[in-house]
C-alpha cells in the first residue's frame, strides 16, 4: 500500500479527470432529454409564438361551441395553435387526402356566432355516427387548409354584413353532395362560417372562382364562379353560365336557382336552344318542378323547315312570341 503523501498526490491529479468526466456525462444526459420526441402529435416547435402537432390517419373535427361544425378523415394533418394555448384552440391546419368530410348544421338558434372554435382529433368526436345532426352535405378533395378567425378576408360582398368564424378551403378534386342528392364538382371551393355582424347568426356559404359544375338529376349548370347560400338552399351562378336541361339549354352571365322550389332565374339577356330551336329572352324564369316557364321578351329563331313554333309547357303562347327579323 502507497504511503499516505503518495495517495494524496495520486488524488490531486485524478481530481481534474474525475470532474471533466462529471461534466460530460451530465451534459450527455441534459442533451438526451433536451431532444425533441420525433413522434406523431408531439412535433412541437417553440421557437416563436406558434406551435405545430404532426398527425396521420386521424379524424379531425372542427366545432362552434358544443356543435361540430365539420368532420373528416384525413392521411395527415399539420395543425398551428399559440405557443401557450391548449392544442385544441387552433389558429390554422394543413390537410392532405380528405375523404369523408361531413358539413353540419348551425344552431337554429343562432348561438354558434358567440361561441368559441374548437378542434378534436380523436374518433370520440362521433365522426362516423353524426347523431341526431344530419349533415348538409358530404365531400372530399385532395388537400384542404383550415382557418380560423379573419386570417383570409371575406369577399366584398360578404365583408360589409358579416365577419369570418372560420373557412376551410379546398383543392384537387372537389367533390360535394347535398343530402338532397345534388353534386357540385369543382377544383377549388372555400367552405366559409361566417357571423350576421347585426344578428350575431352563423351561416355557411360554399365560395368558388375556379370554375364549377351543379348538378340534379337531369339538369346541370356550368359557371365560372359560384356562391352557394346553404341555409337558403340558393346557388348564384355567375360569368360564363351554361344551363344543360330537358328541353334544351340556356346561356347566360348570372343565373339563380332556388334549389328548394327548383326554379332557375336568369335576370338579364340570355340565348340558348329550345326542343332543337335557337332562341333569345329577356328575364327568363323556369320552374323546372311544374315544367312551365316566362319571360318578359321572347325571341325565336325558326329554320325554313319548322312549321311549329318550339314553347315549354307554361310558356307564353306561340302566337304571342315574336319571329327575330
Amino acid at each position: 500500500m502507497p504511503p499516505p503523501f503518495l495517495q494524496s498526490v495520486a488524488a490531486t491529479r485524478a481530481r481534474p479527470w474525475i470532474v471533466s468526466a462529471a461534466v460530460v456525462c451530465t451534459l450527455a444526459v441534459a442533451y438526451h432529454f433536451a431532444e425533441p420526441i420525433h413522434s406523431p402529435g408531439n412535433m412541437f416547435n417553440t421557437a416563436g409564438v406558434h406551435a405545430g402537432i404532426h398527425l396521420e390517419n386521424v379524424p379531425f373535427v372542427a366545432y362552434s361551441g358544443q356543435r361540430r361544425a365539420w368532420s373528416l378523415k384525413a392521411k395527415s394533418v399539420d395543425i398551428t395553435h399559440s405557443q401557450y394555448s391548449s392544442a385544441a384552440t387552433i389558429q390554422s391546419a394543413l390537410i392532405t387526402s380528405i375523404t369523408d368530410g361531413l358539413l353540419f348544421p348551425s344552431d337554429p338558434n343562432g348561438n354558434d356566432g358567440l361561441l368559441p372554435i374548437t378542434a378534436q382529433t380523436t374518433d370520440t368526436a362521433g365522426h362516423a355516427k353524426p347523431g341526431k345532426d344530419t349533415p348538409l352535405l358530404t365531400f372530399k378533395a385532395q388537400t384542404g387548409h383550415y382557418f380560423v378567425g379573419s386570417t383570409h378576408p371575406l369577399p366584398p360582398d360578404l365583408a360589409a354584413n358579416y365577419t369570418c368564424r372560420w373557412q376551410l378551403q379546398l383543392e384537387g378534386g372537389v367533390a360535394i353532395r347535398t343530402r338532397d342528392g345534388d353534386e357540385l364538382k369543382t377544383e377549388r371551393l372555400t367552405i366559409l362560417g361566417i357571423t350576421g355582424i347585426s344578428n350575431h347568426k352563423e351561416e355557411q356559404r360554399l365560395e368558388c372562382d375556379a370554375g364549377a359544375l351543379l348538378s340534379r338529376k337531369d339538369v346541370s349548370i356550368n359557371a365560372n364562379r359560384l356562391r352557394y347560400a346553404l341555409e337558403d338552399h340558393t346557388v348564384e351562378l355567375l360569368n360564363g353560365v351554361r344551363l344543360v336541361f330537358k328541353s334544351g339549354t340556356v346561356q347566360s352571365e348570372r343565373t339563380f336557382w332556388a334549389l328548394h322550389e327548383n326554379v332557375i332565374r336568369i335576370p338579364d339577356r340570355c340565348s340558348g336552344t329550345l326542343n332543337g330551336s335557337a332562341f333569345s329572352a329577356a328575364m327568363l324564369t323556369l320552374d323546372l318542378k311544374n315544367e312551365t316557364s316566362k319571360a318578359t321578351g321572347f325571341w325565336v329563331e325558326l329554320s325554313r323547315d319548322s312549321e311549329d313554333l318550339p314553347s315549354l309547357p307554361g310558356t307564353v303562347t306561340p302566337a304571342a312570341i315574336p319571329r327575330r327579323p
